[in-house]
């Protein structure tokens, strides 16, 4: 009785929600199977100078919804909380291989940004999950990364470390799965000219799942950027690293790469990577992948309230799963657009194709999955601070292997407040 209650005042709250977004305007003229929660790394880049692209669901970084600075300044110090809050019903997810799963889901996700100075920057976000149906676990999750930078000469050093810890129904596993994930990286990048930059960028990846496969991962990348003009910018270089499975074979690889960024008109942005990842699996006898990677982007923003963004990609990475690598192929199409400048409305199609490729086996495929997945989110910000939202998700996940397959349906309201 005391869930059943709490959900009540869930649908309650979810109400109020509503009547805000809708109401109140009169006045004025590695996939998850569960819609993801905004990621708050972007926003931690970007305070320690490092130019990324907005993300398309989160309209608090649309510069029409600028928001006032932080109250709480303590030099050198500044305080950002933030604070956010979901209520999600879902259907179709899989509690286990084989299993659809319906459940409501609240989601509490306090935490702050904190500024020190001009050279450090740490986030923090506690993400708390509370299911109804007890074929889920309730989940307290964690996410925490500090960045360094600093810039002396024509050198720039930007030293970075996060920490996740989450528990949530994946498309690879088929259930809940917890994992623990730490990241470290430095790069150093130094100017030898006014249009030739070199890079150097050290990384290791650790990440711990329970019951799966656990993977130790180190990564060194070496570039040569060379600006032709203030329009186009291209890169050559690439990365070699070594991978330790607890379970399955060792391997290392080499991933030769070019990159070009071209800006043909004001309005239009194009990216472009390429290269092909030659992985050596070390166990006895020794067999290898070559797999051509990439990655297109294309923004087009034909006026300020309008953006669609195209992203095709492919990668190649070790799975959760024993003695197989994950081969990700995905396209995404998204239109964003601002309506009777308070309403924010961004809508997305996306494809993925997975491969699940047999380590040691010449590319075989265990297991192939291909995902087709369509998004609304409609969201109005409100008190300078705060933006509520309404949203739509469904997925459908096509597997070669039976109880992998599943449609799901989600939908719900989101209220976020930030400083």
């Amino acid at each position: 009785m005391t869930r059943f209650n709490s959900q009540l005042a869930s649908v309650q709250f979810a109400g109020v929600l509503f009547v805000l977004l809708f109401g109140a305007s009169r006045g004025v003229a590695q996939q998850q199977a569960v819609a993801p929660l905004p990621q708050s790394i972007n926003g931690i880049l970007q305070q320690a100078g490092i130019p990324v692209p907005p993300e398309a669901q989160d309209p608090s970084s649309i510069a029409s919804f600028e928001r006032p600075e932080s109250p709480f300044q303590y030099p050198p110090f500044v305080l950002m909380p933030h604070f956010l809050y979901r209520f999600l019903y879902e259907y179709g997810v899989l509690s286990h291989r084989g299993q659809p799963t319906t459940s409501l889901i609240d989601t509490f996700a306090p935490g702050f940004t904190l500024q020190a100075g001009d050279f450090w920057t740490l986030d923090y976000t506690a993400n708390w999950d509370v299911y109804s149906n007890r074929a889920f676990r309730d989940t307290l999750g964690h996410s925490a990364t500090v960045i360094g930078k600093n810039t002396f000469n024509n050198w720039t050093a930007l030293l970075s470390q996060s920490y996740t810890y989450s528990s949530q129904p994946l498309v690879e596993t088929g259930v809940q799965t917890t994992e623990q994930e730490y990241r470290t990286s430095l790069n150093v990048s130094h100017g030898l000219t006014q249009n030739l930059l070199e890079e150097t960028i050290l990384s290791q990846d650790l990440r711990f799942a329970l019951t799966f496969t656990d993977t130790y991962q180190w990564t060194v990348d070496q570039w040569v950027h060379y600006k032709l003009s203030s329009e186009l910018d291209t890169a050559i270089g690439g990365g070699a690293g070594y991978i330790h499975e607890s379970q399955g074979s060792d391997s290392n690889y080499t991933e030769p790469e070019a990159q070009v960024s071209w800006r043909p008109a004001s309005k239009v942005l194009v990216s472009l990577s390429g290269g092909l990842e030659h992985r050596v699996f070390l166990d006895y006898p020794r067999s290898s992948l070559n797999i051509p990677t990439y990655d297109l982007s294309f923004r087009y923003t034909p006026f300020e309230p309008t953006k669609l963004t195209l992203e095709v990609v492919r990668q190649v990475s070790p799975s959760l799963l024993t003695n197989e690598s994950t081969r990700l192929t995905r396209e995404n199409f998204t239109l964003s657009q601002r309506i009777l400048k308070k309403f924010y409305l961004v809508g997305g199609i996306g494809n993925t194709g997975t491969d699940y490729l047999l380590d040691g086996q010449s590319g075989i495929s265990a297991r192939n999955d291909t995902q087709l997945t369509y998004s609304l989110k409609l969201s109005r910000p409100f008190a300078g601070r705060g933006t509520v939202s309404i949203f739509s998700y469904r997925s459908r996940n096509a597997s070669s292997e039976l109880g992998y397959g599943f449609t799901t349906t989600q939908f719900g309201l989101e209220l976020s407040y930030r400083y």
